[in-house]
Formats: C-alpha cells, sequence, structure tokens
C-alpha cells in the first residue's frame, strides 16, 4: 500500500518528521518498506501556456509555439507534440532547467527557428513511465508558477508493507486512524455530507445471494458532462499512489476506494436492462470484463447482473457491455458489501489481482458503503456534474457480519505484556481506537469499531494496547527454566529419531510443498494401498502448483534435479510429511496421511584415492529401510514383493513392502521415462513407507542364550525363474519351525550348468536348541524332509 504523505497530513499531522513517521509506523505493526523522497523538478519549470501556434515552415511535424510563462516576454519553443495547441497549460522547462532524466535545456535553433525552452510530457519530468503528447493542465491553473508548487511535488511516498489482516490500513482513512492513535493527533474526519436528491431516478436492487453480499448501495446521476476532465489535484494524488487517471467518472471511485477504503464502480445506465440483480452466476453464462477477457462464468462466482444478463464480476472488476464510454451521460454508483470468502482466491484463479479484490478479499467496513457514495457524489457533481437520484441502500441484516462486544480483564493485558499498564491507559487506548469500553462491569465490555473486523478476541485487544503503548518498552526477559528429567516410552519412536538415524545413514532432509504440479504426481504409489483420487485445490496460488501431493517422491526428485544442475550427483534424500488423497466420507474431503520416503543416486561414497565407489543400487536402499524396520522392531514382519507395474518404477526393479502381510509402502528405481519427465541426468533408487509403523516400536524381550552348539547347513537349490527367493525363504521358516535360528540367502546363480530357464538359489541355515545338542541324523532328517517339500510345492532340487 503506498500513500502519499500530504494527503495523509490532511487527515492527521502529528510534530513529526517523515522519517519519524515512518519509525511510528512500524513499529505500531504497519511496516514501512521504503519512502521514497519528493522529487523535485526545480525554480526552471513553470507552468506556461501556448498563446499562439503555427507550423514550422521546413518541418511538416513542427511547430512554432508562442508561450507565456510568467517572463517579461513570450518565449518562442519549437514543438513537435501532437496535442500542441493554442491555450494548451502545461509544463515549461526554461532555459538552464534540467530534467529528470539529465537534460540540460538551453536555447538552440530547430531547423532555423530559435527555440528558447521546452513545453514538456509527463515522461520527461519523471511523472509518468511513458508519455503521449504534452502534460495538460487545469485551464485554471496558474501561468509562471513553478510545477513544484502547483502540483505540491514537495511530498514523500510512503511504501507500507501491511499484512492480510490489516486491510482497514488499505486506505488513507485507515491509516490515518492509526496515527493519530499513535501519536495521539486530531482526526480530521467527518461524516460526507448526505447530497440532496435532484430526481427521482431510483434502480431496483434485488439481493439473490445475501450470504455473499448482504449490502448493496447504488444511486443514479444523469445528465453528467462526457467531455470533462479530473482536476490536476485528483490525477496527482491517483499518480502518486500507483494509479493513472483513466476518466472523471473511474478517477473518482478510484479516489474514493484510496480515500476510504470502499471499492467502487459505475455503470452506464443506459446500456443496464432494468434493476440489479446480485447473484450467484448460472453455469454457462459468459461475461466480457472491461480488460477484454472472456469469462466462462462458474456456479461459484457472485456476478452483478441486471434483469437480462451479468455485468460485473462482483468485487473483482466490472463488464465490457455496461463499461462508461465517451457517450456515456447517465450513470449508476455501486457501493457494496461483498463476503471475503466468496471473493477470495477468485480473481488469482483467473489470473486476476485487482484494487478491489486485494481490499475486498481481506474485508471492507460493513458500514462504509452509504457514506462512500455519498462523497462519490458530491465529487461527481463537482467534476462532471448531472443530477443524482436518492440512495438504494438494501440490506439484509440478519446476513450482515455481527461487531463483536469482547470482554477484557485489564490485568490481563499486564500478565500477557509484561508491562505495568494503569487501567485508565489501558481504556484511553482502546478509546483512541475508537472502541467503546463499559469499565462498570469485571469483565470490561469492549465493542470494536466496524472497520476492525480483525479484532475478535481478547488477545487481539492486548494486541492493540501493546502497540499503543509502544512494543519496544517490553524489556527481553531469559527465560526462566527448571531441569526435569524427560522420559520417553519405549514403545514410541519420534520424528526426530528417524531424523537422525537417517542423517547418520548420510541422508539429507528435504522439507518440499504439499501443493504440486499436476503433471508431477505419482498416484499409483499412493494406489498400493487402495483406491486414490487427487485432490484439486479450490484456489491455486499457481497453475503448477494446483493439487496436492499424492506422494512425497516427486519433491525428492525435483530436489535432485536442483542438485545436478549445481554439479551435486552423489545424492541422498528423504523427506517426513504428508500425502493427500481425496475422500468423500472426511469432513474436508480430503483424507491426510504421513509417510517417509527416501531417494538415492550416484556413487554410494565418495571417491578417494583407490578409485571411485560404485553406483548406488536397489539393495542399498532396501538395507537403509531394513535398518529402520529392525530399529523398530519390525523386521521379522517384513516382506518385500514384486512390485505392481507403478508408473514411476522401473518394471522389474520394484518392490511392495508388506507388514505382517498388509501394504506398508513401495520400492525400486526409478523409471526411464520418469527420469526423463523430472530432467534427470542418473538412475536412481527411492522408497516411500508409512509413517507411522515407524513411529512406533515392538519392546524387546530377552532370552538366555543357549548353551548347545548351532549347526549350520548350506543349501543350493536349482528353481525355474518364477519361483520367488522369499517363497523358498518362508517355507523353510516354517518347515523348520524353532530349530531355525537364521537362514540367509547369500547367492544366487544363472548359467553355466544350470538349465535355461532355471536359477540356483543359496541359503544358509543356522539351527539350535535350547535343551540339547542337534544329532547330525536329526539334522539330517529335518534337512531331507524340507527338500522333499521344497520338492514338491516349488520343483526345487539340490544342486550337485
Amino acid at each position: 500500500m503506498i500513500i502519499s504523505e500530504s494527503w495523509l497530513r490532511e487527515w492527521v499531522s502529528p510534530e513529526l518528521s517523515t522519517n519519524e513517521l515512518a519509525e511510528l509506523l512500524t513499529q505500531a505493526g504497519l511496516e514501512v518498506e521504503t519512502v521514497t523522497p519528493p522529487q523535485l523538478l526545480g525554480n526552471k519549470v513553470v507552468v506556461g501556456k501556448i498563446t499562439a501556434i503555427e507550423k514550422h515552415p521546413d518541418a511538416d511535424k513542427l511547430n512554432i509555439c508562442q508561450v507565456d510563462a510568467g517572463e517579461d516576454q513570450q518565449l518562442t519553443i519549437v514543438c513537435g507534440a501532437s496535442n500542441a495547441r493554442k491555450g494548451l497549460i502545461a509544463p515549461v522547462a526554461l532555459v538552464g532547467a534540467v530534467l529528470p532524466n539529465g537534460m540540460e535545456i538551453g536555447a538552440r535553433e530547430v531547423r532555423g527557428i530559435a527555440s528558447s525552452g521546452m513545453i514538456c510530457a509527463a515522461a520527461e519530468l519523471g511523472l509518468e513511465e511513458q508519455s503521449d503528447g504534452l502534460m495538460e493542465f487545469d485551464a485554471g491553473a496558474p501561468i509562471g508558477v513553478r510545477v513544484d508548487d502547483y502540483l505540491e511535488l514537495e511530498d514523500a511516498s510512503i511504501d507500507i508493507d501491511l499484512t492480510p489482516d490489516r486491510g482497514d490500513c488499505l486506505s488513507i482513512a485507515g491509516v490515518a486512524r492509526d496515527v493519530a492513535a499513535l501519536s495521539k493527533a486530531r482526526l480530521n474526519y467527518s461524516e460526507p455530507e448526505p447530497v440532496a436528491p435532484q430526481i427521482e431516478d431510483v434502480v431496483s436492487v434485488t439481493l439473490d445471494a445475501p450470504a455473499a453480499c448482504p449490502r448493496y448501495a447504488g444511486r443514479i446521476i444523469k445528465g453528467v458532462n462526457p467531455g470533462a476532465q479530473t482536476p490536476d489535484a485528483m490525477k496527482e494524488k491517483l499518480r502518486r499512489v500507483g494509479l493513472r487517471s483513466i476518466s472523471p467518472i473511474v478517477d473518482v471511485t478510484n479516489f474514493v476506494m484510496l480515500e476510504l477504503g470502499q471499492p467502487m464502480h459505475s455503470f452506464d445506465l443506459n446500456k443496464l436492462e432494468g434493476g440489479i440483480v446480485v447473484r450467484m452466476a448460472n453455469a454457462g453464462e459468459n461475461l466480457t470484463l472491461l480488460d477484454g477477457q472472456e469469462l466462462e462464468l462458474q456456479e461459484d462466482m457472485l456476478v452483478i447482473a441486471d434483469q437480462e444478463k451479468p455485468v460485473a464480476l462482483a468485487g473483482i472488476m466490472g463488464g465490457g457491455n455496461s463499461e462508461i464510454d465517451d457517450n456515456t451521460s447517465d450513470i449508476l454508483l455501486e457501493s457494496a458489501y461483498f463476503s471475503p470468502l466468496v471473493i477470495a482466491g477468485k480473481a488469482r484463479s483467473l489470473g486476476l489481482h485487482t484494487d478491489a479484490s486485494h481490499r475486498f478479499e481481506r474485508g471492507v467496513d460493513t458500514h462504509l458503503q452509504r457514506a462512500a457514495i455519498e462523497r462519490a457524489t458530491a465529487l461527481l457533481l463537482d467534476i462532471v456534474g448531472g443530477e443524482a437520484g436518492p440512495v438504494v441502500d438494501v440490506v439484509d441484516d440478519e446476513r450482515m457480519p455481527a461487531i463483536e462486544t469482547i470482554e477484557l480483564r485489564p490485568q490481563r493485558v499486564r500478565d500477557m505484556l509484561g508491562l505495568e499498564v494503569d487501567d485508565a491507559t489501558i481504556k484511553q487506548h482502546l478509546l483512541d481506537l475508537q472502541m467503546q469500553v463499559n469499565d462498570t462491569t469485571f469483565p470490561w465490555s469492549v465493542t470494536r469499531p466496524s472497520w476492525r473486523f480483525d479484532v475478535t478476541a481478547e488477545h487481539d485487544l492486548v494486541e492493540e494496547i501493546g502497540r499503543l503503548e509502544g512494543l519496544d518498552k517490553i524489556k527481553p526477559k531469559a527465560p526462566q527454566l527448571s531441569a526435569r528429567p524427560h522420559f520417553e516410552q519405549e514403545s514410541v519412536v519420534s520424528e526426530y529419531t528417524l531424523k537422525t538415524r537417517l542423517a547418520d545413514q548420510s541422508y539429507r532432509e528435504v522439507v518440499s510443498y504439499s501443493f504440486i504440479d499436476p503433471k508431477d504426481q505419482l498416484p499409483g504409489i499412493n494406489a498400493i494401498y487402495g483406491e486414490s483420487k487427487p485432490v484439486d485445490l479450490a484456489n491455486p496460488i499457481a497453475s503448477n502448483m494446483s493439487q496436492m501431493r499424492q506422494s512425497l517422491l516427486p519433491g525428492l526428485l525435483n530436489a535432485a534435479r536442483a542438485n545436478e544442475q549445481r554439479q551435486h550427483n552423489r545424492i541422498r534424500l528423504f523427506e517426513i510429511g504428508n500425502i493427500y488423497s481425496a475422500d468423500s466420507v472426511s469432513d474436508t474431503g480430503a483424507r491426510e496421511q504421513g509417510r517417509l520416503a527416501l531417494l538415492g543416486g550416484g556413487e554410494i561414497s565418495s571417491t578417494f584415492w583407490a578409485g571411485h565407489g560404485r553406483k548406488i543400487d536397489f539393495y542399498d536402499i532396501k538395507g537403509d529401510l531394513d535398518k529402520m524396520f529392525d530399529r523398530a522392531g519390525l523386521i521379522s514382519g517384513i516382506e518385500y514383493r514384486a512390485g505392481k507395474d507403478v508408473d514411476a518404477f522401473h518394471p522389474g526393479q520394484a518392490a511392495t513392502i508388506f507388514l505382517n502381510g498388509n501394504p506398508v509402502g513401495m520400492m525400486g528405481a526409478l523409471h526411464p521415462q520418469a527420469q526423463k519427465h523430472f530432467d534427470l541426468n542418473q538412475p536412481y533408487f527411492m522408497a516411500e513407507v508409512s509413517l507411522s509403523v515407524l513411529l512406533n516400536r515392538t519392546i524387546s524381550s530377552f532370552e538366555n542364550l543357549s548353551k548347545f552348539p548351532e549347526t549350520t547347513r548350506d543349501l543350493a537349490l536349482v528353481v525355474k525363474n518364477e519361483v520367488a527367493a522369499g517363497d523358498i525363504l518362508t517355507e523353510i521358516q516354517e518347515k523348520v519351525g524353532k530349530w531355525l535360528k537364521k537362514c540367509e540367502i547369500f547367492d544366487t546363480y544363472r548359467g553355466e550348468n544350470i538349465p535355461s530357464g532355471f536359477k540356483s538359489l543359496a541359503f544358509s541355515l543356522s539351527l539350535q536348541s535350547e535343551s540339547e545338542s542337534l544329532a547330525s541324523d536329526f539334522v539330517d532328517n529335518l534337512i531331507n524332509d524340507l527338500l522333499e517339500t521344497l520338492e514338491s510345492r516349488y520343483g526345487a532340487t539340490l544342486r550337485t
């Protein structure tokens, strides 16, 4: 929000310098980003008038102008501007002037004609970025006066970075109220005087969507002068806050918005068919906006319509079918209150951001609409003339936001601020903020003003008192902490512990957005848990962040690409976060689940003198997962099965992870097509598992070590290629039973002496009894029974 200091001081003028004023605002929470000092033009740039004009004899596009600049003699100036004409009053740079762009003005000949000065465009004076022709002043502008004085350029611009909750300060009035309360200076404001109706014409207003628009005020003004010009003083005020002058009617509505904070709109009355209806759009309706954009309206969009068609997108922008033009003689002024919840995000979703939507999204004073109509009417009648009808102000009282009365305990103020503020000072601060205070009861009853919609609870009042008392008075204090023993449940694992363990394994944490580009979704990963649909955002902040993520892996893959682009190719990343899927059962329409994701690529270790390390592979990621499962006491129930076809994973190099028969995650190699989509230079292996299974730990139970020796047997089994090693391992565990202490696969082989279509799997079995030494005959019989079972079920034969 850019404000003009001189405009602000018309409302409140504390005895503070510009920098002191900026510091006061910043200390009170209205952070001043920049203060732009006055850009003065100097004594040699004055108001001048062209008294005579003739064509240059040697140049078709040049004119010889006689200019009255308040000097003893008129000046002869050669000018090529298309709008140069007799009687035009414009800025004139005299000989010796230096313009903001560094140009020095001197006397010179132009095609044989002596020229003494320069008639200026606004861009040449640094008042606009670009100009089409000379800058034109009002007909009554005083000749010979410095332009600095005429336009009152001795003025600083203050850029305030407002937080979204302070929509009341998106106006001169709002900032002035805060300055007055902070500095105890007098606020120069009174309600606009009502303009007496001169005609009886009114427009009918129907609120078909009162929850979205509980108040709509309108007024007809007939017989306006379409050729009128906006006064220079108003143009200049608009320019200093970043708005260009368009036309008197539009300029007045913008002026009132900036002054009071109420966005307004004006319609060409003769382009409306019947009365105004404020309603939700109908499916299939279209509207062309003032900027030329054609919209296909959605049913959740609020529109202003006449009896036949939509004429404006409420709170955002008017329609081209009712805009003010050079032939407009009758207008309808609009001033309404729109619910922030209805307007919020609509402009952004359409690629628009207007001054009106910026204010309505944050909230507008619910009692300001009629005052804004009266202020705009008075300005318009003064500038463009015409006759005003009565104000039509339609209000649905039941749907209007309530003005809360809040209970306040003075001692609570002192406790929360850590300051000794007496009751009288607390009350005075609240009164300075134009709040109503009843201190005859306990707790006090405080009623906020209609424009402070951000004040809803006791802590908000405490914050306001702190702002006015001075937040710099709150002295820092070191916290007093008592050392107490900290107990953790042995069965619970914290996220911090998980992160620490992963960091110990050379992983680095990534925190990525929950919003994602739909093109980057990896829905197949989430689908292993059941049906999964993405959650679309109603008001995305950007088109490439329009869905909630269904997996953490896209964020890791994008982070990997960023690292590759910076020549970091040895990559191990992890993220702990939530993923989202559509759920018609929940209140929010979405289901949220915690996940842990891992990603690895490049060499397993740094390059060293003896050579290069090997590349990360499937078993490295699996080993890292197994360490996590083992620390959680879950490893005995974990099983890796060949994964389904999931778009993100390489066929044949993926596994679904099961815990006691239930799917808890997936891992494998990144699919080459996905690698190409994410623009990655090297292969990656990745995994994503349910976070909840890792946050609970099975408490270990301890057993005595057996006093009897272990017996080890190695089995090399030949099976068909399609037989899974995990199935053989499960069969061994079930068949050998309590005597099996450990079983590991230590070799796989295909090749010479192995039939085509077969493979060799080598297992090492460790057997032990708790009560006796296992005899060789007993072990031999146990192994023979096992081999018979494996042969009958899997066709496994002992390799010789």
